[in-house]
């Protein structure tokens, strides 16, 4: 029930979905609260009916690479208490030596690593700065690539009554109705995944920029007043994975989102991001020219004021940002990574070959 959008008033047939006849029981929004709930239990593996913490699913053990889980149990003396434990040494399979974390020392690790990630003012405005630019400069771009996507949905909705139309008067079999439909739902998904990557209100961009950045410079103080449900959030949000070795944070991984913002190669990356884009706008002397599409503007159109960016802000490429991004492995690789490099690092003592080119048997005269 929680993931069925019958409740939301549409109806599903095989993998399209239709307005339904029915009354809605929830709004969307509504909806995908429920879903990001549901996310947010299924990346720290909780079950609601179980006990939990807002920790589990977000710390890993240092010397396995294998996740934390949380546990209550109870001491001769009858006291309950509650710690961490290493589900690789639980298992037995690769002879991990982690010891439990009690759940306050848990606790007080992550809220002082909090500390550590705080960003200063002065990097908090290079960041807003850098991308603000970025952003004023695409959103005439991104409005022509939404016009044209809702002009796409507009086709395909007309085309699917032709379809239904031509199917009623016997005019295409039911297999025939089948392909189509399911040509035109490609073709749907594909304008409404276009329409919601490059729908973007400026207002709404600057206020959401201005949080997520101002996150950063007050993390330490949002994390240490927040209640366990805050605390989960910043830490599923900021981090993909931190990682505890005994009683200290020995590494940690940004989300990819947190880690382009905060990387130093920022305005770079949204430079060539911004080049890529452009690429398929050409201009001429007489017309605009838009790739993949078959309409061709004319002189009379083209006297229309264009809301393009200006040839000087088309390509620029700001200086590279003082480094700010903390190094999520401040003491080299964990010890789990070293013992598993990859396929593609060397796997000898000191991630040096051991044999020899001429391989394992002795060298001998040719025969």
């Amino acid at each position: 029930m929680l993931k069925n959008r019958y409740y939301v008033g549409v109806v599903t047939f095989e993998g399209i979905e239709y307005p339904g006849n029915h009354e809605a029981l929830i709004n969307e929004d509504l909806y995908h609260r429920v879903q990001a709930v549901r996310a947010s239990r299924i990346q720290s593996q909780e079950k609601p009916r179980v006990r939990t913490h807002y920790l589990k699913g977000s710390i890993f053990c240092g010397r396995c690479g294998e996740p934390y889980s949380f546990a209550v149990s109870r001491n001769g003396q009858g006291n309950l208490y509650s710690y961490f434990y290493c589900l690789g040494r639980q298992s037995l399979k690769n002879g991990c030596d982690q010891r439990a974390i009690p759940i306050e020392l848990a606790e007080d690790l992550i809220e002082a690593h909090w500390e550590t990630v705080t960003l200063t003012e002065k990097k908090c405005d290079e960041i807003r700065q850098v991308i603000w630019d970025y952003v004023e400069t695409m959103l005439p771009l991104f409005h022509g690539k939404t016009e044209e996507a809702q002009r796409r949905l507009a086709q395909l909705d007309n085309q699917s009554q032709k379809v239904l139309q031509a199917h009623y008067a016997d005019a295409i079999s039911v297999e025939v109705l089948k392909e189509e439909q399911a040509n035109i739902a490609l073709a749907k998904a594909t304008a409404q995944n276009i329409l919601e990557r490059y729908t973007a209100d400026e207002a709404r961009i600057k206020q959401q920029l201005t949080y997520w950045v101002g996150l950063m410079h007050q993390a330490f103080r949002h994390y240490r007043a927040g209640n366990s449900a805050v605390r989960r959030q910043l830490n599923q949000g900021v981090f993909d994975k931190i990682w505890l070795d005994d009683d200290e944070v020995v590494g940690f991984d940004y989300t990819p989102a947190f880690r382009r913002m905060l990387a130093d190669t920022l305005p770079a990356d949204l430079a060539a991001e911004q080049a890529r884009e452009q690429k398929r706008l050409v201009r001429t002397r007489d017309l605009w020219l838009v790739p993949d599409s078959e309409s061709v503007l004319t002189e009379e159109d083209l006297a229309i004021p264009k809301d393009l960016p200006r040839r000087d802000r088309r390509h620029t490429v700001r200086a590279p940002l003082s480094a700010y991004l903390r190094q999520e492995r401040p003491r080299g690789q964990l010890s789990w990574e070293r013992k598993n490099p990859g396929p593609f690092q060397d796997r000898g003592s000191n991630h040096h070959f051991l044999v020899a080119g001429a391989g394992f048997e002795p060298a001998t005269s040719g025969l």
